[in-house]
């Protein structure tokens, strides 16, 4: 089993954007991003929620576009920090040979 880690940072509301939104517009996309991932992510076919816990954590299984993605799918734990950004870590299973069970991906914009 491998374990990858993926953070990215996105600026919202730029100073020459046309359009402001507000923490709540922001959160609730994140959500949204959360439960229908294939909305946000173009390799992505379908999301399908498996749990929702008390504590923000939503585990899902993700199946990816036929020849997108390491593995046809992948279960995500995914967390959400209100009001300001949500963590995820993805389990595939098999797809990557490495020494290391840990990958750490990180890309800021």
């Amino acid at each position: 089993m491998v374990t990858v880690y993926l953070s990215y940072t996105s600026k919202i509301n730029k100073p020459n954007d046309s359009t402001v939104l507000t923490i709540e517009q922001v959160w609730k996309g994140l959500q949204r991003k959360v439960r229908f991932a294939q909305e946000f992510v173009p390799v992505i076919e379908s999301c399908k929620v498996l749990e929702e816990r008390d504590d923000g954590t939503v585990v899902r299984d993700v199946k990816f576009k036929e020849g997108k993605g390491p593995k046809p799918q992948a279960r995500e734990t995914v967390r959400e920090h209100y009001p300001s950004w949500v963590s995820a870590f993805t389990i595939l299973h098999h797809c990557l040979h490495r020494n290391s069970p840990t990958i750490h991906l990180f890309a800021f914009e």
